[in-house]
């Protein structure tokens, strides 16, 4: 269902600052993939590791999540300049233009301070390069951080999923943060397409006419389901993607060991269209995998 600016704004101020939230809203604060969703403050996912950069990196036209943002910053950092990007909620396209906004003004240290440190979402802060938003993700924020501190705090609201959203976690899972990197994403943000829909992605599948170089679904196929589908099943999913020659669709597995342990998980696919694979950082094997699919 699409909904108004002035509506996203009305129900973002209700979830963030209501203490009786609204009988609507009660049940789907915690409830994961839907419209009204939380924001990811930042990713979960491991996309240091060598094996999920080598899947994205020099991708040009790219089809991902939004969520956090940060595998799309993640994929412009390694090469992508033409990206559409998905949320089933409405909420996340206007954390990722905060995002880009902030990276275009601030400089690596004042970032992280914005979004990780003990007085994230400083409106202070924010003034200083909100100019850098387009009209609607600035009325957006702008109506949020008006009451901050007057309401509650906004990055600790049920607007925000705070787990796992300290600094050094951001730092080692985001190639992006370090230093070097950051200033490279800083030149590259001025020099990319962004499309933005709002849906579930195998409904809106059907609208994208486009071919990609990279599908990045995140963990949707495995964390819709109370049961995760069997590799058969998802090898079936990701082939109904669009991509070009030697494109890529990315399908990211929480604790492998685990999933493993379910009926139709015991074998890891690796064949000459799929790969699976553990995810690897300099610590060593994660719990973690990728499952790809790969048109040759």
């Amino acid at each position: 269902m699409a909904y108004s600016l002035e509506e996203e704004v009305q129900f973002a101020t209700d979830i963030a600052y209501l203490n009786n939230k609204p009988e609507e809203f009660k049940w789907l604060i915690g409830k994961n993939y839907n419209e009204f969703s939380f924001i990811f403050r930042i990713t979960n996912e491991l996309i240091s590791a060598k094996e999920y950069v080598e899947t994205i990196k020099d991708k040009n036209k790219v089809l991902s999540v939004i969520a956090s943002g940060d595998q799309i910053l993640n994929s412009i950092l390694f090469g992508s300049k033409d990206i559409d990007a998905f949320d089933i909620s409405i909420f996340p396209k206007h954390y990722l233009k905060l995002k880009l906004a902030a990276i275009e003004s601030l400089d690596c240290e004042d970032y992280k301070e914005f979004f990780f440190g003990k007085d994230a979402l400083n409106k202070k802060v924010y003034k200083s390069f909100s100019d850098k938003l387009d009209p609607d993700s600035k009325f957006f924020w702008d109506s949020l951080m008006f009451l901050q501190n007057k309401k509650g705090q906004l990055a600790t609201s049920d607007l925000f999923c705070t787990d796992h959203s300290c600094l050094m976690y951001a730092e080692e899972i985001n190639p992006y943060m370090e230093p070097s990197n950051y200033k490279d994403l800083k030149s590259k943000i001025k020099n990319f397409n962004l499309r933005l829909f709002q849906g579930d992605i195998f409904d809106l599948k059907e609208e994208l006419t486009d071919s990609y170089d990279l599908v990045n679904l995140s963990s949707i196929i495995v964390s819709t389901n109370t049961i995760p589908p069997t590799f058969d099943v998802q090898k079936e999913i990701l082939k109904g993607f669009n991509i070009n020659k030697n494109g890529r669709v990315l399908s990211y597995i929480f604790d492998m060991d685990f999933d493993k342990s379910i009926e139709g998980w015991m074998f890891i696919p690796n064949d000459d269209d799929y790969w699976c694979t553990y995810l690897h950082d300099d610590k060593g094997k994660a719990e973690d995998a990728i499952l790809v699919y790969k048109k040759m």
